[in-house]
């Protein structure tokens, strides 16, 4: 069907494993007649690279979505949780000193029957 198709493209300038440049563009390209190919330029005169000293640079142009998007799901969501601290402890009391011994009535554990 004859229209404007966006294209991602993205142009890429690079020397060995430096990147030097690179852009994505959505470049709209108007399509009269589907059943031929179409062609079209695209031109940006922002684009600056340095002289190369010798023939390393590569460019590259092509088509690149960039990077995916993935939507999230509800149950890719993290789920809260309730975090539970533990109580501070009590501070310590202090050993009250041991009541005197009373003769008579106590019981030891060897008075206890088994």
């Amino acid at each position: 069907m004859p229209g404007t198709v966006t294209m991602p493209i993205r142009i890429a300038v690079v020397e060995g494993d430096k990147v030097l440049y690179s852009q994505i563009y959505q470049h709209k390209v108007q399509v009269s007649d589907t059943s031929t190919a179409t062609q079209f330029v695209l031109n940006d005169s922002s684009i600056s690279i340095p002289q190369p000293a010798a023939a390393t640079y590569q460019a590259f142009a092509g088509f690149d979505e960039g990077p995916k998007k993935v939507q999230k799901s509800d149950e890719d969501q993290p789920v809260k949780r309730r975090v539970r601290r533990p109580k501070p402890k009590a501070a310590p009391v202090a050993n009250a000193p041991a009541a005197p011994a009373q003769q008579g009535n106590q019981t030891t554990i060897s008075d206890i029957p088994r």
